[in-house]
């Protein structure tokens, strides 16, 4: 035989082993390398280095095939394969690829699919088949035949889902405001969107009411979100429930203090030019009080300037701004529901000029202990002056008297000094 048909059998052979190969999914016959296949035939050459030197050409040949193992590959992995009572073309593709088999499932055979059995499909040679198939209302889907209705029912269903949750006609969620001391957030709510593609069981959706706290990333917020699972969307509402009441308990507090209360605090004056003290600080910008009233300082150290130094005292407080500053806490209190009343005037952000207004509104119960305790201590200052003034004039008469007792009658001067030094005048 012509060493050209030796070559031509080899890579027939070749290339009949490698398809073999990839239909049975495995290595079952040697293909030989370009460089394996060059040193064989240098080996059975035998030196040859003509033509007519090479006493046999069979030696070139390639062993043929074990025929027995090619009919069984051939049976095991057929080209064809039956497939919900279609016959379908079975490809074999490369290394680490399982078969495929292509198939329709639009029109008549839409609802096919879903008859597939759950093992899967598998050749004679038990190797499971991938379906590569056209879907009604998808396009095309490629699973392993096991998975192939478990991977269809989850995209379509999946479709079902992402209609329901971008559509406006959702059922409406209410977010309570924490705010209302009676607010609460609602149960989940059921709401059925769909019907399951494989079991034509209803979808059902659940919403409720969840809770991002601040973050770097995020803001705190309670919002309303759609779970396609109950014990995620249980989960959600219990978190959401346990802000809430913290954040109510937040907002009564905060409310409290916007409302107007009152703080026991400590008054003091500091430093060369008596700068006020509050509660052991220096206040040396009184404009970081943003809703403190310029007369309160005033007050302030009218109280310490009658009462003295690190006295105990009382406040009105808007959040972080003290408005009023009395000693007695019966005084303050009386004056507080009015001031409160005051405040709710007052806007979150109140303007300059409703801060001005707000201002001389509450002037009006701006403490008077400093100045009626100047107008006591200047009436007792007088009392006293006029007292001891009453006794300088008593002691004066007195001694006039004596004197006059004392002084002999046309005696001299020197007997009434004596007389007087007696008597200690």
């Amino acid at each position: 035989m012509q060493i050209k048909e030796i070559i031509a059998a080899n890579k027939s052979r070749q290339q009949e082993a490698r398809q073999l190969n990839v239909r049975a999914g495995e290595n079952l016959f040697q293909v030989l390398s370009a460089t394996d296949l060059t040193a064989w035939v240098v080996e059975r050459l035998s030196g040859a280095r003509r033509m007519t030197e090479i006493v046999n050409t069979e030696n070139l040949r390639l062993p043929e095939l074990d025929q027995e193992l090619v009919g069984k590959i051939l049976r095991d992995n057929p080209d064809k394969l039956e497939v919900l009572n279609r016959e379908v073309a079975v490809e074999y593709r490369g290394s680490g690829y399982a078969p495929l088999v292509r198939i329709d499932f639009r029109g008549e055979e839409v609802k096919d699919w879903r008859k597939l059995p759950t093992e899967g499909i598998r050749l004679p040679s038990n190797r499971e088949v991938v379906l590569y198939s056209a879907i009604d209302g998808y396009g095309y889907i490629e699973a392993h035949s096991s998975q192939f209705v478990q991977k269809v029912q989850g995209i379509l269903n999946k479709q079902q889902w992402e209609k329901f949750v971008s559509s406006a006609d959702k059922p409406t969620i209410t977010i309570p405001d924490p705010a209302q001391s009676s607010a609460q957030i609602p149960p989940v709510c059921e709401h059925r969107y769909g019907t399951c593609v494989a079991t034509e069981q209803p979808l059902v959706a659940f919403g409720t009411v969840t809770y991002t706290p601040k973050s770097y990333w995020s803001t705190e917020k309670f919002e309303t979100k759609w779970f396609e699972g109950g014990e995620e969307a249980a989960a959600e509402y219990s978190k959401a429930c346990e802000a809430f009441v913290a954040k109510r308990a937040e907002l009564a507090q905060l409310a409290q203090k916007e409302a107007g209360n009152i703080r026991e605090v400590t008054i003091d004056r500091r430093g060369q030019y008596s700068k006020p003290e509050l509660n052991g600080s220096r206040i040396d910008n009184p404009e970081s009080y943003t809703l403190t009233p310029s007369y309160f300082w005033g007050d302030l150290l009218s109280l310490v300037g009658e009462f003295g130094r690190g006295q105990k005292a009382f406040a009105i407080y808007r959040g972080d701004s003290p408005l009023l500053v009395y000693l007695n806490r019966e005084k303050i209190e009386m004056v507080l529901p009015k001031v409160q009343d005051l405040i709710r005037t007052l806007g979150p952000d109140p303007t300059s000029e409703e801060k001005e207004n707000f201002w001389r509104k509450l002037e009006e119960f701006r403490t008077k202990e400093a100045s009626e305790a100047r107008v006591i201590r200047q009436e007792c200052e007088a009392l006293e002056y006029a007292r001891q003034e009453t006794e300088r004039q008593r002691l004066e008469s007195e001694y006039r008297r004596k004197k006059d007792q004392l002084a002999p009658k046309g005696g001299g001067m020197n007997s009434l000094g004596d007389a007087l030094s007696r008597l200690g005048l």
